[in-house]
This record gives structure tokens, C-alpha cells and sequence, in this order.
């Protein structure tokens, strides 16, 4: 078509099971910590008449894209890009926090699970939560050592294998007696970072390169 479909270049995620992730998204996106939920439906598979739940998403990089290439060259200029793996573990930090404070726990929190939304702000790059399978929201709110246990030590687990230094993450979050404390720091180291890259680059450059 001459002009551009409604959901174009959007994601479009199907299951098979009830889709809870539609929910926690919905209520997350909310909290401003979440892509939004676009669209949602049910689906036929013409061939079986299989039933499939479905729903669109906005458009954001997963973090495991980003730092996968060895080298991003820029496609206007065509220097170099680099992504700052400190930025995005300490990004991801961040957004964790945000997400327990509000009572949604994320216990799966690799790179996968977290997505660079595409803006044309170079100052400032939001990353946010993209696949909430593995969470809900729970009515109780968890104590301080549930999130260690739980959601923290697997995300330093999952960052020191992949290779990247958090130990200063680490010790932002044992110095804090209370979430609350913490989430606060956290959001004030973040402002001061704002970007998972060195130099001044949208997200929408980011894609296209």
C-alpha cells in the first residue's frame, strides 16, 4: 500500500497458553517500565483451527541485539557505534527496581527479557521491560532479601557470565537497607547516564544500523 499499515514495523507476539504476559505488560507499561501493548486477539490457524492468543507491541530493541554484533557501523556516516555494557547492565538495574517496586517481580532478567525503546532523542535512551512471561504482579509486596534471592542474584549470575563487570551495581544494592533507598540511587545514577552509548546516537539511528 502507498501509505503505511497501521502496525507496521511493531512486534507481534503469539502463544499457545493463556497470554498473562498481556496483562502484566498492560499494567507495567503504567509504571513507564514496559513497551505497550498495541493490540490484542485471539488467532485461528487456518490449516489445524488452532487457537493462538496474539498481541502487538511497540517497536524497541532487545539489549541482546545490541551488544551481539561485534561492531554497529553507523548508516548515515558510517562510523563505528559502540554500546556501553556498563550502561545497559545498569540500565537493566534500574528497571528491575522500578518493576519490584511496584510489585512485579521479573525472575528471568537476561538481556532477551529488556528492549532499547526507538525514539529520536540522543540524549536519552529508555529501556524497558519486553517479554514479561515469567512474572506477575504479586498483592504483597517482596522484602528486601526476596529480591536478592530471587531476581538480583540471577541477574548478576546472568551479567558476570556474559562478561560484564557489576560489581559496582552490587554494591550499590547492599549499602541500601530498603528497595526504596536503593531504587532511588539507582534512578539518580541512571539520570547521569542516560544513554547505553558513549557518544550522543538516537535509538531510531541504532536500529537502522
Amino acid at each position: 500500500r502507498s501509505t503505511p499499515a497501521k502496525f507496521d514495523n511493531k512486534f507481534l507476539k503469539i502463544t499457545q497458553r493463556a497470554a498473562i504476559e498481556v496483562h502484566v505488560l498492560a499494567k507495567a507499561h503504567n509504571l513507564d517500565c514496559a513497551t505497550r501493548i498495541l493490540h490484542a486477539a485471539d488467532a485461528i490457524d487456518e490449516d489445524s483451527g488452532e487457537i493462538f492468543y496474539s498481541w502487538i507491541t511497540e517497536e524497541c530493541i532487545p539489549l541482546n541485539q545490541c551488544l551481539a554484533p561485534p561492531t554497529i557501523v553507523n548508516c548515515y556516516n558510517q562510523r563505528e557505534l559502540h554500546i556501553d555494557k556498563t550502561s545497559c547492565c545498569q540500565a537493566v538495574y534500574y528497571c528491575l527496581l522500578r518493576a519490584a517496586h511496584a510489585n512485579l517481580y521479573m525472575t528471568e532478567c537476561t538481556f532477551e527479557n529488556f528492549g532499547l525503546m526507538i525514539t529520536h532523542d540522543a540524549a536519552h535512551h529508555s529501556v524497558v521491560i519486553n517479554d514479561a512471561s515469567s512474572c506477575a504482579f504479586e498483592s504483597s509486596g517482596w522484602s528486601k532479601a526476596d529480591i536478592d534471592i530471587n531476581i538480583l542474584d540471577k541477574f548478576w549470575a546472568y551479567c558476570e557470565a556474559a562478561g560484564h563487570d557489576v560489581s559496582h551495581l552490587k554494591t550499590q544494592w547492599q549499602s541500601h537497607a530498603t528497595l526504596e533507598a536503593a531504587l532511588a540511587e539507582a534512578q539518580d545514577q541512571w539520570q547521569m547516564t542516560n544513554t547505553l552509548t558513549p557518544q550522543a546516537i538516537t535509538s531510531y539511528t541504532l536500529s537502522l544500523s
